[in-house]
């Protein structure tokens, strides 16, 4: 999403609240908005825009616990029919299953590091904010771009108990293993 009124620009990790976010804007200032497809990287959105533009706008982007978002891209899919891998999750009947059969398919391998930086591995965006602390950074967000604190509706919401609880050792290695550089680089623990 780019905002030329706010200046602005947000990359929409999937499953990370970004459609809350995306929500907000759209309803709040959609003259203003150029929606791009959603979940673009940041760096397809820079190779596709004006580079004082890219320079010149403030970039943002959520990130969240890669247990966590592991366990809410498992219920988006299973309930969501239109979803490209939906019918083979569904096959695998738990969370558990679906770790263990879809850990090395790289179409479900969303590093969220990739998301916000170059190839270089160099940091593209200003602000990272955490799912975790969804509201309490929109409001950092609010402020750097010049408007006035504002709640966010809860969009795209995932039914299901604290993500530990779907968790043995093993499954949590391979998300360990798997997102192991999410994990190092934003600072992220099992259980926090």
């Amino acid at each position: 999403m780019i905002n030329h009124k706010h200046k602005f620009i947000f990359t929409h990790i999937p499953k990370t609240g970004g459609s809350s976010v995306h929500y907000f804007f759209i309803n709040i200032d959609r003259s203003h908005v150029k929606s791009v497809i959603r979940h673009k990287t940041t760096a397809q959105i820079k190779a596709g825009i004006e580079k004082k533009v890219f320079e010149d706008y403030f970039k943002f982007a959520y990130v969240r616990n890669s247990w966590d978002r592991e366990l809410s891209l498992y219920t988006y899919i299973t309930q969501s029919r239109h979803h490209f891998f939906h019918k083979e999750a569904v096959k695998c009947n738990d969370f558990s299953t679906y770790l263990k059969q879809t850990y090395h398919d790289k179409r479900l391998a969303y590093h969220q590091y990739d998301w916000v930086s170059d190839k270089n591995g160099d940091l593209l965006v200003d602000f990272v904010g955490r799912f975790e602390n969804l509201q309490q950074d929109f409001t950092i967000i609010c402020d750097k771009i010049g408007i006035p604190k504002q709640q966010l509706p809860q969009k795209n919401k995932s039914n299901h108990k604290h993500y530990t609880e779907y968790y043995d050792d093993e499954t949590r290695e391979l998300v360990a293993q798997k997102y192991a550089r999410d994990i190092e680089y934003f600072g992220y623990e099992f259980g926090e």
